[in-house]
């Protein structure tokens, strides 16, 4: 189990009654007061939208001519290219470390030090993907799970992590969860980890820290086997909310 799990059931917080479940333990929520996900509040009462609500983006003004990088936003705004594939990111700190290909799901962290961690998934299909949807057996000398795991990013799944410090500078990047493969979307939870899942066929879904110390990936059966897509925590209401992208043609 990895430091920051550990600290979340050192203050009371059942996190293998809730796995289990689907529903959190009785009591308030203990989330690790270091690092929350941003946003992770349960969006008010009645489980659904007020009659008031608005959406902040309507305000923004209406979309200029796609700038440097190619985007267009409104006035005002500005994009920077953080990291790109097969490139690391913060050389000066691990030029070891390449960025993955298919950036898919990502959620954003709050840090004590007043920054931010943002984790993507990356949905890269490796050969073991290619081997556990052949029935015929024709692909079975490709790669197996534990061999996967040795490559570069580039080469399957995972996901990775950007650190920046309070004033927005990039000062840190690193892989977060290896040795999995088509990782789609996910969500962040309220005790501060990222729940992401494999989009295949007999895909699992696994639980990681966003930490660069934060250990070693869990596996969480309670999922089932498919294709996972997203998960939403609900905090007063008690329940995960998970979705799968089904092949209707198979």
């Amino acid at each position: 189990m990895n430091p920051l799990l550990k600290e979340v059931e050192r203050k009371g917080w059942s996190r293998r009654v809730f796995l289990r479940n689907l529903l959190f333990s009785a009591g308030s929520v203990a989330t690790a007061s270091w690092l929350t996900a941003c946003g992770g509040g349960s969006g008010g009462s009645g489980g659904g939208r007020s009659a008031g609500f608005s959406s902040k983006f309507r305000t923004i003004g209406p979309l200029l001519e796609p700038n440097d990088d190619g985007i267009r936003l409104p006035e005002g705004f500005t994009s920077r290219q953080l990291a790109v594939f097969g490139e690391p990111p913060v050389p000066e700190v691990d030029p070891f470390f390449i960025w993955h290909s298919d950036p898919d799901g990502g959620g954003t962290f709050r840090t004590d030090d007043g920054g931010w961690i943002y984790v993507s998934n990356s949905e890269a299909r490796d050969l073991t993907t290619i081997r556990d949807q052949d029935p015929t057996g024709i692909f079975r000398r490709n790669l197996d799970r534990d061999t996967a795991a040795l490559l570069p990013p580039f080469f399957g799944g995972g996901v990775s992590a950007l650190r920046f410090d309070a004033l927005g500078n990039l000062v840190d990047a690193y892989p977060c969860q290896r040795g999995t493969t088509t990782n789609c979307s996910g969500g962040a939870t309220p005790w501060g980890t990222w729940i992401n899942g494999e989009e295949i066929w007999d895909g699992k879904m696994f639980e990681c820290s966003p930490l660069r110390d934060g250990g070693e990936a869990v596996e969480l059966p309670c999922f089932g086997r498919k294709a996972h897509e997203m998960v939403a925590v609900d905090v007063e209401h008690r329940a995960i909310y998970h979705t799968e992208d089904i092949d209707t043609d198979t």
